[in-house]
């Protein structure tokens, strides 16, 4: 009788990831389509010079989400960027 390799075994399911999968691509639409709403929301009610500086600061969300879900290492000068756009913004949203 042929012996049975347990390479097979740690092979997960398919459809488990697959339907996680799919869970995370609806939740990552929801939160773009709320985003980009509530930017449109920010540019009809405030002023645009300080909603287009906040629109245009996405990526240090995708750095900080990387950071948390991925745990992944922020490197220094990604630091300092993240401090200078964000003092921007404030400075911006002050004057």
């Amino acid at each position: 009788m042929p012996q049975r390799s347990s390479v097979g075994a740690a092979v997960a399911p398919v459809r488990s990831t697959t339907a996680l999968g799919v869970q995370l691509a609806i939740a990552c639409g929801t939160v773009d389509v709320v985003a980009n709403g509530l930017l449109l929301v920010g540019i009809r009610a405030g002023d645009l010079s300080v909603a287009a500086v906040l629109g245009a600061m996405y990526p240090a969300g995708t750095i900080l989400l990387a950071a948390l879900v991925l745990k992944e290492r922020i490197a220094p000068v990604q630091w300092v960027g993240l401090v200078l756009a964000l003092t921007a913004a404030g400075m911006l949203a002050v004057a």
